[in-house]
């Protein structure tokens, strides 16, 4: 005698509504920015406080009288529900008129004391890592005329389920580079 089962109609539209829940767990787990600033910012050494003319905020302004080099940073915090590998802090958005960034570092593990030279770092939920970014204003002597470069976000490299994306991190105070001549 043989005996035929019959399968459950329900069991395919049942998968396909498994399959729709994690894909759209995963859709807002990869929306939006999945790191922001934070508990640590670092502003460049002599600069002094004041505010932005544009949208009435905070900066840390530092000119080339003052000094040459600037060194500024942010901590990065994973503000998603999944871990965060940051690769990369690019430089090029950071090369304008009056500065030349030159190299980027990183808070150790064991303390945001300890720098060193950056390279990718894994973030769970919540953590965060200390990225300094260094550079170079130009002498006084070099300039014939004035300029100012104002930074209000730092862009970073982030790889999430192994998938690359580019995100942003606000710097607040905001990073005002002054060029002026002698």
């Amino acid at each position: 005698m043989m005996t035929t089962r019959s399968r459950n109609p329900l069991l395919p539209a049942l998968g396909v509504l498994a399959l729709v829940v994690v894909l759209g767990g995963l859709a807002i787990a990869l929306s939006g920015d999945p790191v922001a600033a934070g508990s640590a910012h670092v502003c460049p050494e002599g600069s002094t406080e004041s505010r932005l003319d544009v949208d009435d905020r905070q900066a840390c302004t530092l000119s080339n009288l003052n000094s040459t080099e600037a060194t500024f940073g942010v901590a990065v915090e994973n503000t998603s529900r999944l871990p965060v590998t940051v690769t990369d802090v690019p430089l090029e958005p950071l090369d304008l008129v009056g500065f030349t960034p030159d190299e980027v570092t990183r808070a150790s593990e064991e303390s945001d004391l300890v720098l060193e030279d950056f390279e990718p770092f894994r973030l769970a939920p919540g953590e965060e890592r200390l990225v300094q970014v260094h550079g170079q204003l130009p002498a006084c002597e070099e300039r014939t005329e004035g300029g100012a470069t104002t930074f209000t976000k730092l862009a970073v490299s982030v790889r999430m389920l192994g998938l690359p994306r580019e995100a942003s991190v606000t710097l607040d105070p905001a990073i005002r580079l002054v060029s002026e001549p002698c």
